[in-house]
């Protein structure tokens, strides 16, 4: 599988005894640069593959389809794909908010 690597900073100013007021504190440029990506691409084939996760369940609970329980009240082809759209959408707002947190140093974040 694909390994994990959960990146825990030191930040000085939690250190007890650390931080001297009368210095300002410095940090990377990517912190305080602004969080907003002029633009993502999702491919058709990133799209169906999204679409398709959702379907089989395999990006739940967070976001997971909402089949109606009641045989009477059949949800329609329609309100299916609506509802994949909409969920397909939050996902995609969410990989794009992941993104724009990219902690590379700027001059490797712009590389295709």
């Amino acid at each position: 599988g694909t390994p994990v690597y959960d990146i825990k900073p030191v930040v000085p100013w939690d250190i007890p005894g650390h931080f001297n007021p009368s210095k300002p504190l410095k940090v990377p440029q990517w912190v305080s640069q602004d969080d907003t990506l002029s633009s993502v691409q999702f491919s058709s084939e990133a799209k169906t593959s999204l679409e398709q996760c959702i379907l089989h369940g395999h990006l739940a609970p967070l976001y997971k389809l909402v089949r109606k329980k009641s045989k009477k009240q059949k949800q329609t082809q329609s309100e299916m794909e609506t509802q994949v759209q909409t969920i397909v959408n939050d996902a995609k707002e969410a990989i794009c908010e992941v993104l724009a947190q990219d902690p590379r140093a700027s001059n490797t974040s712009n590389v295709s």
